[in-house]
């Protein structure tokens, strides 16, 4: 057993922090944040760095890089620029799996290079106001007009909608078919006639916009169905294929953003004193710090073994769902441990921490919910679980 990355991985993990250090500075994110603004230069310099194409084959122009490679990378932007790790998530992460696991060669060949050069932003729509985890209860619907697809329905927390080119949508387009055997997902421009955004204003990640977005009469060509006509109603079989991988990646972020809010607690428990020592000689702030190591230390190892599975080729469902839900779960309380430590100090709009505890709430939420991920590994375990609750 070997824990050791490659040397070309601590080459990358370095020009990561290089990054951070260098262009997202803590005014920078919280300005950002403030003005709820998608950060267009950190995703041109991050593009220019080779970010966006860590997972995209070198034939597509890519990095050719692994999960663990995708890994390193979030959980390092998430440690330093959230802002950072957003534009990555939402603009390009979803974008190049659904293409390089799903689409057809032309496919491939027409987005994969401007996805990884960063000519182009694309993202997913799935989530509707009647149909969040329950993906298969969408009724957004797509219907076939000769040559073309029509597409009619509402999607709502849609991330960087009015950011990206391209969405990739989940649509059913089978209206008579059986859940889960009646969608597909089509790669939809954003500049199509009657596709329409409207903002939507969170608690958190601010510089990753979200929209609801109506799709009124979006004609869409044949050639747009990912996969081609041949994966007609086979959209969830899709997404499947990716998820494993997507959700590794998304435990990673929440990785780097629990090691940002612990060391941020552990700087002000050495720097703050109370009855003429540190705060962190008392021992219930003590306590508290080496439980926040001890999980974060333990999360990062359970992202990174998935993340080697996953690039081993072996089945790795249950083993995502216990890394982002266990990474997911710790982030949240390591984020609010730190903000009791700092008490009133770290409750402030200029404290990174509350922006911690923020960005941490939704990570429990995306990638599906940490009670979904539950159900998935109660499935692994051979529990009876209802058959509606059961992630297909």
């Amino acid at each position: 057993m070997d824990f050791q990355f490659t040397t070309e991985q601590e080459m990358f993990r370095k020009t990561i922090r290089e990054y951070v250090k260098k262009e997202c500075s803590p005014e920078k994110e919280r300005e950002l944040e403030d003005q709820e603004a998608f950060p267009t230069d950190l995703y041109r310099k991050m593009a220019e760095l080779g970010f966006m194409g860590v997972l995209v084959p070198e034939e597509f122009g890519g990095q050719g890089g692994k999960t663990l490679d995708a890994v390193l990378l979030l959980e390092e932007l998430a440690y330093g620029s959230l802002s950072s790790a957003g534009a990555f998530s939402f603009c390009n992460l979803y974008g190049v799996t659904k293409i390089l696991h799903n689409g057809t060669e032309e496919q491939k060949r027409e987005y994969l290079p401007k996805l990884a050069s960063g000519e182009i932003k694309m993202s997913v729509a799935c989530t509707e106001p009647d149909a969040g985890t329950a993906i298969g209860t969408i009724r957004t619907a797509a219907a076939m007009n000769n040559e073309h697809f029509v597409i009619n329905g509402t999607k709502v927390f849609i991330n960087n909608a009015n950011v990206v080119d391209y969405l990739i949508t989940a649509c059913v387009t089978d209206k008579k078919g059986e859940e889960f055997k009646n969608m597909s997902l089509f790669i939809v421009p954003t500049n199509s006639r009657g596709f329409q955004t409207s903002p939507i204003r969170k608690m958190g990640n601010r510089a990753t916009p979200s929209c609801e977005v109506a799709f009124e009469d979006v004609v869409v060509p044949r050639s747009s169905l990912l996969g081609g006509m041949t994966q007609i109603n086979l959209g969830w079989r899709a997404m499947r294929k990716t998820l494993d991988i997507e959700r590794t990646i998304f435990a990673a972020g929440c990785v780097g953003l629990a090691q940002a809010a612990y060391e941020e607690a552990l700087q002000y428990a050495k720097t703050r004193r109370q009855g003429g020592v540190p705060v962190g000689d008392h021992q219930a702030v003590m306590h508290k710090l080496t439980d926040m190591a001890v999980k974060v230390h333990t999360a990062r190892l359970l992202v990174y073994h998935t993340g080697w599975i996953i690039d081993c080729g072996w089945p790795a469902t249950a083993n995502a769902a216990m890394a982002k839900v266990y990474a997911a779960d710790i982030c949240k309380s390591v984020c609010l441990d730190g903000l009791q430590i700092m008490g009133g100090a770290g409750y402030i709009h200029q404290s990174n921490m509350q922006r911690y505890l923020r960005e941490a709430v939704l990570y429990t939420i995306i990638a599906g919910t940490n009670e979904m991920q539950r159900n998935t590994i109660g499935m692994a375990l051979e529990l009876g679980l209802p058959r509606q609750t059961r992630e297909r």
